[in-house]
């Protein structure tokens, strides 16, 4: 899918942005300049988009935990999910 961002992609936005949420707004944006040539207000971005970067994130975030040694525990996962989502 267009809106799944490369990991080229989040490599950079990692060394750009300063916090996850920043991090997700940054790639949903990036997304969206790819598509449109230019940078829509964050709050004019239809949901697809957004969803789409948000469960590629939360997937690469979880596996990332889990090769590293420990599975997210109920509440981790939760409180990553409640973070992601708070665009």
């Amino acid at each position: 899918m267009f809106y799944t961002p490369q990991p080229g992609e989040v490599t950079w936005a990692r060394g750009v942005a300063g916090s996850d949420e920043h991090l997700l707004a940054l790639l949903v944006l990036t997304k969206c300049f790819g598509r449109l040539r230019y940078f829509p207000a964050l709050a004019d971005v239809p949901a697809t988009p957004r969803t789409s970067v948000q469960k590629s994130f939360s997937a690469s975030r979880a596996e990332a935990h889990v090769s590293g040694g420990g599975a997210l525990r109920s509440e981790e996962h939760t409180s990553e999910l409640q973070s992601l989502t708070n665009l």
